[in-house]
């Protein structure tokens, strides 16, 4: 049984990244407060408001969540019966939640790269059902169907779909 770890990208893509989606982020307003006429020991009404495009939402993913490296990814023992003939392999692991958001129902991109020339041999998508509270860690425990027709492979996984929450 093979099992690989998590492929980290260098550190200078991620501060590419990270500054990108630190313009975006600084530029929008994700929570609006309503005027309301409220006693003193009523909290005023938050209104969450959505983003403008799925690619907004796919940035602040990009920003808040990161798998954390010792995540794996394991052959199983299971045979496909029908449908998807591919082998199931096992993504087990860690992701951190670095904001003060809740991330719900979070979909993540498996690409398996080859080490020698990164040509994309495989992909896949697992979606983690449920939240990830604001700076907390959750476990990731979920099957994926992936063919590798070589031994020298590499992979990494990003979140690309999901509900963020307002800031709390």
């Amino acid at each position: 049984m093979e099992t690989r770890q998590f492929y980290a990208p260098p550190l200078s893509l991620l501060s590419t990244v990270f500054l990108a989606t630190t313009l975006v982020i600084s530029g929008c307003d994700f929570v609006q407060r309503e005027p309301t006429k409220h006693s003193g020991t009523q909290r005023p009404q938050e209104k969450r408001q959505e983003f403008e495009s799925q690619a907004a939402v796919a940035s602040v993913l990009a920003t808040c969540l990161f798998v954390l490296p010792d995540t794996t990814l394991s052959a199983t023992v299971e045979v496909p019966m029908g449908g998807d003939l591919r082998p199931i392999w096992r993504v087990s692991g860690r992701v951190r939640n670095i904001c003060p958001r809740e991330m719900t129902n979070v979909t993540f991109l498996i690409q398996v790269l080859k080490k020698s020339d990164a040509e994309q041999l495989d992909t896949a998508e697992f979606t983690l059902n449920g939240s990830i509270a604001p700076n907390a860690t959750r476990g990731i425990e979920e099957n994926v169907r992936l063919r590798m027709a070589t031994k020298g492979w590499t992979w990494s996984a990003v979140p690309i779909r999901g509900q963020v929450g307002p800031v709390q």
